[in-house]
């Protein structure tokens, strides 16, 4: 499958394509910094680790409860 993915959107379809996610995710990253999120892996994949402190989390649980 992952094959046929690359033969379909060729060399340059793919570089655009991990171009584009790579944005993302440092649009995410810069979002998530403005949140009071810090990440603690130096490289984005798919996985986000955080920490944060207690003022974040009431934050968080205040968000939720308004949704």
């Amino acid at each position: 499958m992952a094959g046929m993915y690359a033969v379909y959107h060729g060399p340059h379809g793919l570089k655009a394509i991990a171009e584009r996610i790579h944005k993302l995710a440092k649009l995410t990253d810069l979002a998530l910094q403005r949140l009071g999120y810090n990440q603690l892996n130096k490289i984005i994949l798919i996985l986000y680790l955080s920490n944060f402190d207690d003022k974040t989390k009431d934050r968080a649980i205040a968000i939720r409860k308004w949704r």
